[in-house]
């Protein structure tokens, strides 16, 4: 739970400002005001997205002189959807690496 307090300016709406705002941030902010006659209250869901966390669990079987069979499970996504995976690899007598033909 993130407690947070502002100060309301006369004359400015109130605002929330998360700042480094991190992955856990994400989740249901309540805002509520309370008065001698009544209280309000409005919620809003946050959604922070980040880049996708690494693959996971890569096995490696078949291996010969020039192919290997590579399988990973999918990292968290972070709220921004995977669309695709490149594969590089490299060897004794490449420069770098190389993105492989999969």
């Amino acid at each position: 739970m993130f407690t947070f307090s502002f100060t309301l300016l006369q004359g400015f709406s109130g605002d929330l400002m998360v700042r480094n705002i991190q992955l856990r941030h994400s989740g249901k902010y309540v805002c509520m005001v309370h008065t001698e006659v009544d209280t309000v209250s409005a919620a809003a869901d946050l959604i922070v997205r980040g880049p996708p966390g690494a693959p996971e669990g890569p096995i490696v079987t078949g291996i010969t002189e020039t192919t290997v069979q590579l399988s990973w499970g999918s990292g968290p996504d972070n709220h921004s959807p995977i669309t695709m995976y490149i594969v590089q690899a490299r060897t004794p007598f490449s420069i770098g690496w190389q993105t492989v033909r999969t």
